[in-house]
């Protein structure tokens, strides 16, 4: 009896699954190598949809897929590989995972997420097969104008330096919050989710894309507050923040290097947004709500 049915949404046609992406889960309050709490592998979901459009604002991905494959059950059940959700709790073997146990995809990139995701960890140089199944959607995919190069320096240091930069960033806002999760997927871009921030019971997603065009780079961020009500199916979103950043005849590769880089782009986002959270004392009225799936 299959578990949970699981799907990949891919731009590229693909055979298998590469352990390309991580998933890092670190302290708030300390700096450093934080890839020693990360995990590699792949993200996956249930999600099911014939549309590439609604897969792109469900999943939270800077691209519209071409593709949709689904992992081999058999793969799944054989491998050493380990499932766990987006916040690295451990969600055991396979055969024994719910979907309604699953965490929701946060908001990022400019989209509202909210489908069911997995992530399945192995090892780098392993792969995980593709099953007989897969779909190719009418309508072809096409890449957001920001996404992220497959360029391992870069990533690296943009994640570390907005690790680095991350209590500067909340300041007094940072109480109460132990960990934070941290997304990277090559060709996507990075999110950091903060829960529970502040004194409300809600989410902080702050997630970074870029591109780089002859020797101008450009970076864009994103701010999203927001928490689910499972009950009635809806993903309340608080407020969205957003910066464009353009630097010419710069480099990333030399923009990363300066400690203080994301402190300075992301600064006015949360800014913005603690004025305007301290500004409502009700919530409610600065809210609205994206049915999730």
């Amino acid at each position: 009896m299959i578990s949970v049915e699981l799907f990949k949404y891919s731009f590229d046609n693909k055979t298998h699954l590469d352990a390309s992406e991580d998933l890092v889960r670190f302290p708030i309050y300390k700096s450093g190598n934080m890839k020693h709490n990360g995990r590699s592998g792949s993200y996956v979901t249930p999600y099911r949809t014939l549309r590439n459009y609604s897969s792109q604002y469900k999943l939270s991905i800077t691209y519209s897929p071409n593709f949709r494959y689904e992992l081999d059950v058999n793969d799944l059940l054989s491998k050493d590989i380990r499932f766990l959700n987006n916040n690295q709790s451990d969600l055991g073997n396979y055969s024994d995972l719910k979907e309604d146990k699953l965490e929701r995809v946060w908001p990022a990139f400019g989209y509202y997420g909210g489908a069911r995701e997995i992530f399945v960890a192995f090892n780098r140089g392993f792969h995980l097969n593709i099953g007989q199944s897969w779909y190719k959607f009418n309508v072809p995919g096409r890449m957001d104008f920001y996404h992220s190069d497959d360029d391992e320096e870069v990533k690296d240091k943009l994640v570390l330096n907005f690790v680095q930069n991350l209590y500067s960033l909340l300041g007094d806002e940072a109480t109460g919050n132990e960990y934070i999760s941290a997304k990277i997927k090559p060709s996507v871009g990075m999110a950091f989710n903060i829960p529970h921030y502040h004194k409300f019971d809600f989410n902080l997603t702050a997630s970074i894309a870029y591109r780089e065009l002859c020797t101008d780079s450009y970076v864009k961020c994103w701010l999203n507050a927001w928490k689910d009500d499972e009950s009635n199916k809806c993903r309340y979103i608080y407020n969205i923040q957003e910066g464009e950043y353009l630097f010419k005849r710069q480099c990333l590769r030399s923009l990363v290097h300066i400690s203080d880089f994301t402190l300075n782009v992301f600064k006015p986002l949360f800014s913005a947004l603690n004025n305007i959270l301290h500004f409502n004392n009700c919530l409610e009225n600065s809210l609205f709500c994206v049915r999730l799936p």
